[in-house]
């Protein structure tokens, strides 16, 4: 059984090696794991949550939680982005809103260039209490970047960005 240190090591060699990290993560190994409702796309994370608060152009802010690659069977890997949005999920529409926000300010920070789709995911609670363990509700847009460069909702005909 691999100590914590050498668990620690390989996730920072493996988050460094990921063309789509936003930013590596540390602290007590646990693990952040997502399904999609249709078991479309699959993925885990390990690592403690972040609970690094990032500042959005409209003067909002979330709490930025954890990102990764995410892997859809027969499809090229994309990216999960997991925040606190400071506010009700029930409110679609502002989460919608505030997802967009989310991607506009990592965009610029994508190491190696746009994943080819993206899930921003919102969650109903803040990493101190994930951290913790419980049950999580979450909120997610996945956006899809098209061969003319644009950003579209998965199955979208109008474009977002």
């Amino acid at each position: 059984m691999p100590s914590t240190v050498t668990r620690l090591v390989a996730i920072a060699v493996l988050s460094a090696s990921l063309a789509c990290t936003v930013r590596g993560e540390y602290g007590t190994i646990q693990s952040d794991s997502a399904t999609s409702a249709g078991g479309g796309y699959r993925t885990t994370r390990f690592g403690a949550l972040s609970e690094t608060v990032i500042h959005l152009l409209d003067c909002d802010s979330v709490e930025l939680q954890s990102s990764g690659t995410v892997q859809v069977t027969n499809k090229p890997d994309g990216l999960m982005v997991t925040y606190y949005p400071y506010g009700d999920l029930m409110d679609t529409i502002r989460m919608r809103q505030k997802a967009l926000a989310v991607f506009d300010v990592l965009r610029p920070r994508f190491v190696n260039g746009d994943p080819p789709w993206i899930v921003l995911r919102a969650a109903s609670r803040p990493a101190a209490e994930r951290n913790r363990g419980g049950r999580d509700h979450f909120f997610g847009v996945v956006l899809e970047k098209h061969a003319d460069g644009r950003w579209y909702p998965l199955n979208g005909a109008s474009p977002v960005r």
